[in-house]
């Protein structure tokens, strides 16, 4: 009990510590390197700790104390190609992060357990964006949980779990603000760089189910609630043409949601040492975000002052139009000896916009992802006593590879093509007291 303790104490104070950086790309590659060696197909298996986040249910069947710790590199680059002009504007991001969680079970047949991830980001900036006045040259979107979560084994082959989720959410916007006279001055235009942030917390739930008649199948879902958040924060504008004194701190408001989730999958061995693994998931983007902002009108009071005309208030934003999207996910596993694992898998992430909306601010492209992983599972011993095992200790590594397929946009104010891929490499540790 005592090396438990200590083993809690120590894991919370690295779960506090661990924050993820940098963002491209509204949704994660995997937050786990198991579950990324099979393509993302891990809510009917969901057999590590990570299961706080893929499945909480499947921690009903992870006996003693557990602890995992997965970290990522993710790699983003993408183009826009202005048609007509062909001027090409590129997108690169890095991003690095860590995904800690903490299993504890009671008598075989409850659970708790608490998981700190980033499950969504976006991240855009844009190298040498002459259209920035329409499109926006640097925007981010992020979302950080705290999951705990409970799991009751209701049956021998059937558990439950449930969790609340507690999200902060952000946004950032840096552009450069065109102020429009229409209804005053008639074709009169004034720009400004603006740099707009605001944040927020909500609260969820998700909840799981797994089916395990055997050792050989398993049958699972997954369902996460959606989280509407208003958004709090400030613009500044910095424009020597426009302010002689430039508005800063200016109060904004905004919102955003983060989407509700389904997925369901199913694992099964046709083979005594071969895996094969199936999700789908349903996401449900519609609505999640407008990308606009409600800035205070101290703004517009000042321009009136500065040049005689009150601009329009209308247009700070993006119109953006988000649709539901879906994701296949698929993996095989083979286990060589009794200890070691082969992984390959492959998923197909739908785009969230269509053609009419896709635009710099949010590129969400359709993604197809090749996988490969490799994984040790097995006891670990005291290096001063090779005879005294002190738990089990599993290590994963995977590698992926995600292309999207060029696609152009009709959108009027900047018809594009569009294309980009990305890499991610992770890498896990996993130990059981």
């Amino acid at each position: 009990m005592k090396k438990s303790a200590r083993a809690l104490i120590l894991t919370l104070t690295v779960l506090a510590a661990t924050h993820p950086l940098g963002a491209q790309g509204f949704k994660a590659f995997e937050l786990g390197a198991r579950a990324a060696g099979l393509g993302g197909a891990f809510v009917a298996r969901a057999d590590d700790a990570s299961a706080v986040f893929f499945n909480p249910a499947g921690l009903a069947f992870q006996p003693g104390f557990r602890f995992k710790f997965d970290i990522s590199y993710n790699i983003s680059n993408s183009t826009a190609r202005a048609l007509g002009s062909g001027m090409a504007y590129t997108n690169d991001s890095a991003r690095f992060t860590g995904n800690p969680y903490i299993v504890f079970t009671v008598k075989d047949f409850i659970s708790f357990g608490i998981g700190y991830f980033s499950a969504n980001w976006m991240r855009t900036s844009w190298s040498d964006n002459t259209f920035g006045s329409l499109h926006g040259n640097i925007s981010t979107v992020s979302s950080t949980y705290v999951r705990p979560v409970l799991a009751v084994k209701i049956l021998r082959y059937l558990a439950l779990g449930a969790g609340v989720d507690f999200v902060v959410a952000r946004q950032a916007w840096d552009h450069d603000m065109i102020f429009t006279f229409e209804a005053t001055s008639p074709g009169r235009i004034l720009p400004a760089l603006s740099r707009t942030s605001v944040e927020g917390e909500g609260v969820g739930f998700t909840a799981g189910w797994l089916f395990k008649p055997s050792d050989r199948f398993g049958f699972g879902g997954k369902v996460t609630s959606r989280v509407g958040i208003d958004l709090k924060g400030t613009t500044d504008f910095d424009s020597a043409g426009v302010f002689r004194s430039p508005p800063r701190g200016l109060a904004t408001r905004a919102k955003m949601a983060i989407p509700e989730e389904i997925v369901v999958g199913l694992r099964a061995l046709p083979l005594k040492n071969l895996a094969v693994h199936l999700d789908y998931q349903r996401i449900g983007m519609s609505g999640a975000m407008d990308w606009t902002f409600d800035v205070a009108p101290t703004v517009y009071d000042d321009i009136e002052r500065l040049v005689g005309f009150r601009p329009d208030e209308a247009g700070f934003g993006a119109d953006l139009v988000l649709r539901n999207t879906s994701r296949i996910m698929c993996g095989i596993e083979y286990v060589t000896g009794k200890a070691f694992a082969v992984r390959a898998g492959y998923s197909r992430q739908e785009s969230s916009v269509d053609d009419d909306n896709l635009r710099l601010v949010f590129p969400d492209l359709a993604m197809d992802v090749l996988s490969l992983g490799v994984g040790y599972e097995g006891p670990f011993f005291d290096l001063a006593n090779r005879d005294k095992k002190l738990g089990g200790l599993s290590v994963d590594a995977s590698i992926q590879y995600g292309r999207s397929p060029g696609r152009t946009s009709k959108q009027p104010d900047f018809p594009a093509f569009f294309k980009g891929n990305r890499w991610s490499f992770g890498i896990g540790a996993g130990f059981v007291f």
